[in-house]
């Protein structure tokens, strides 16, 4: 198994394409492959999505038809747990302080981990080494983990460690890019913030979904504050040359569109959380994908890299989705924003046949939400003048069709 490997990357271009590339999911969660640390850059959006949670926004037609949806869905970014800053002399340790002597970054394609190392200096000639490794949980689906080294090459001193639960950034897109819709309306709203249980509950502006974010350390010194509805922790690390900074930080995020009792979910998940070390869900992590790649794993007779290629894919494909019969796949999986989250009338086609042979399970719960949802595609036929049939949607995420183009709306009957 070789795993996908990138070096010193650093144009916004190269960033931005290894973001996607280096998103983790397991079919309910999902992050993009940012740098814990931040880029400093004002092209710096943390993305973190839960598969099938959406919120609505509105149409406006010139003209307007019987069958045209008025109103669409899209993915809605849940808040923040990534960022964590190091803080010397005033100044964190980013892309946009320092210089950048090496950077490599691995796909470990084994343990579903990414692993990076980046060496970055300092304007007064302070050198650090920053090491990550982080992880979506193949055991506990609601479950982001994070373990970060900072070593020092030359400094010795104080370091202010600040890590953030916060409300995620609203991305700018192309005025002109057809796979984004809705991005200027603002589709998640605080209900409450709390320091003590380092948590932030939230629901989506118009579908009324709820849910429940927290950050735990490996370190309980941490001090958290509030600020403007976010949540913040702070310690002061001493470092030297002798001496590394380590962070472990455990995300999680529960939801209602999965579990009515999420409040109640997410503590038993602290709970557990509490007794794990990072290394225990590494391991879980290895039995998890070991039976994967046993039943997955393509070997190709090529001095090309196609078999790499063609397994990296199968990879991101079995994290995309298909662990429950409440969502599907969209275009872009868990990868991204793309195409608003949207699962496609075709996804069937060219999904179903791979599960077929290597889950049987992810296939029926493809299936089945295609099952739960026709009735809308019934309705939505009788809307277009069919006394019979479905009409499966374009472009869904609860069943609707939300596509407001009407030639690809109406094509699939």
């Amino acid at each position: 198994m070789n795993n996908l490997i990138r070096k010193n990357r650093l144009k916004k271009e190269e960033l931005l394409v290894d973001e996607t590339l280096f998103s983790i999911a397991n079919g309910f969660l999902g992050i993009r492959g940012t740098f814990t640390e931040g880029y400093g850059l004002n092209f710096e959006y943390n993305q973190t999505y839960l598969n099938g949670y959406y919120d609505y926004y509105n149409y406006i037609y010139e003209e307007y038809l019987t069958g045209f949806p008025q109103r669409g869905q899209k993915f809605v970014n849940l808040l923040d747990g990534q960022k964590i800053e190091f803080i010397i002399d005033g100044n964190a340790i980013n892309l946009s302080t320092c210089e950048v002597l090496s950077l490599n970054r691995e796909y470990d394609l084994k343990l579903g981990m990414t692993v990076r190392k980046i060496h970055y200096k300092t304007k007064e000639n302070y050198e650090f080494i920053l090491k990550e490794k982080k992880l979506v949980s193949a055991k506990f689906k609601d479950l982001i983990a994070i373990e970060i080294n900072l070593e020092s090459i030359n400094y010795n001193g104080e370091v202010l460690v600040k890590s953030f639960l916060k409300e995620s950034f609203n991305k700018e897109f192309l005025k002109n890019d057809p796979r984004i819709h809705g991005s200027e309306s603002k589709h998640l709203e605080i209900t409450k913030v709390s320091t003590i249980e380092h948590q932030i509950n939230s629901k989506t502006v118009s579908s009324n979904l709820f849910t429940a974010s927290s950050i735990i350390h490996n370190n309980d010194e941490f001090i958290y504050e509030e600020h403007d509805n976010l949540v913040l922790g702070k310690k002061v690390y001493d470092i030297s040359t002798s001496k590394s900074i380590n962070i472990v930080k455990y995300i999680i995020h529960t939801s209602s569109l999965y579990n009515n009792e999420y409040l109640s979910k997410h503590e038993e998940i602290k709970e557990k959380v509490h007794n794990l070390q990072f290394n225990d869900l590494v391991s879980y992590q290895k039995e998890y994908f070991d039976l994967f790649w046993e039943k997955s794993f393509i070997k190709v007779q090529s001095k090309t890299n196609i078999e790499s290629l063609l397994n990296y894919n199968l990879y991101q494909l079995n994290s995309s989705g298909g662990e429950s019969s409440l969502h599907n796949i969209s275009a872009k999986g868990l990868s991204g924003e793309g195409y608003g989250g949207h699962y496609f009338w075709d996804t069937e086609i060219y999904l179903i046949p791979y599960f077929a042979l290597t889950n049987p399970e992810k296939a029926k719960n493809l299936l089945m939400y295609r099952y739960k949802t026709l009735d809308k595609s019934k309705q939505e036929a009788r809307n277009l003048g069919y006394t019979k049939g479905a009409k499966i949607p374009w472009r869904t995420i609860n069943g609707d069709e939300t596509s407001p183009y009407y030639p690809a709306g109406s094509a699939q009957f």
